[in-house]
């Protein structure tokens, strides 16, 4: 039994799916899985955190995960807003406490806009 399997990028939004399409005899099946675009997501976000968020002591702009959570604009933008966060962080533009937030039990976290 032979199984060919090719990818094929389709641009879909603000992400790139790939349909992977295996062929073995007749029958043939489709997969697909979105990557995201990590880089614009983070723009957004940050532009969020400035139209959130207040400047702090240190004059950088700081938000309340749970407001940045509940704002009905940040819901619409972001397909998976605690994986934009992991991923700013890693790139040292956020910070905040912890590795990863949740809803309710990490509200009233501070996410830290470190770069402008």
């Amino acid at each position: 039994m032979k199984v060919r399997l090719s990818l094929l990028p389709v641009h879909f939004e603000r992400s790139i799916v790939y349909r992977f399409v295996s062929l073995s005899g007749t029958l043939g099946h489709i997969f697909y899985f979105v990557k995201m675009n990590v880089e614009h997501e983070i723009t957004l976000l940050t532009e969020q955190i400035r139209r959130l968020g207040s400047q702090n002591a240190e004059g950088k702009f700081s938000v309340k995960f749970g407001v940045l959570f509940k704002d009905d604009e940040c819901a619409n933008l972001f397909e998976a807003m605690v994986g934009t966060l992991k991923a700013a962080k890693r790139k040292k533009i956020v910070a905040f406490d912890g590795e990863l937030l949740l809803q309710g039990v990490h509200d009233n976290v501070d996410v830290i806009l470190l770069q402008d």
